[in-house]
């Protein structure tokens, strides 16, 4: 497969149960130490025309195989194995000056190590993986505030029913908690 920064290669990939046939374009592909393996860098796009660019759908980083798999390392996280096909076209950009392929790269690039870290391989530095430690700690943080605002909305529920002589026994199996911990919601321990 002849690839370069700005092909343009039909792709197939796998979003949970769906099967999605589209396009990627390549912004970056390196060498490895393995023959039949490079590092690249793409967008998939969830269209074959090769002139809708508009539908890009996520930036992926990984090893690309002499078969056309592409092994990712990080983006898409749904996406089982990436196969990408022939060619379809070069990528031809609007404005040069702000959308060259060298700038996709880059942004590709900071996009993939703010969210996902650095690349395997490379140093894990403050500077490569602060961005993507701070970003893990905010969505931790944030879904954790979530569980305690669904929690207080469950242990409200619980308290209710009980008011409306809903039995123990029955609010246990509806909430697949033991009695015990039924109890200690009624209670308002924690």
């Amino acid at each position: 497969m002849n690839l370069k920064p700005g092909t343009i290669t039909a792709a197939s990939f796998r979003t949970g149960s769906w099967s999605i046939r589209g396009a990627a374009v390549i912004w970056a592909i390196e060498p490895t130490e393995h023959r039949r393996q490079r590092k690249v860098l793409l967008s998939l796009l969830d269209s074959t025309d090769s002139k809708a660019l508009e539908t890009h759908w996520e930036y992926v980083r990984g090893t690309l195989y002499d078969s056309g798999e592409l092994l990712k390392t990080a983006g898409a996280p749904d996406t089982g194995a990436i196969w990408l096909g022939d060619v379809i076209g070069t990528y031809t950009p609007n404005d040069p000056q702000y959308n060259s392929v060298e700038i996709m790269r880059d942004e590709g690039t900071k996009y993939l190590n703010t969210n996902f870290g650095p690349e395997e391989g490379e140093p894990c530095t403050e500077e490569t993986a602060g961005p993507a430690l701070r970003l893990a700690q905010f969505r931790i943080a944030n879904a954790r505030q979530g569980v305690v605002s669904e929690e207080r909305a469950r242990d409200y529920l619980v308290r209710r029913m009980i008011e409306a002589k809903v039995p123990v026994e029955r609010l246990a199996v509806l909430t697949e908690m033991s009695r015990q911990r039924i109890y200690q919601i009624r209670d308002g321990v924690r």
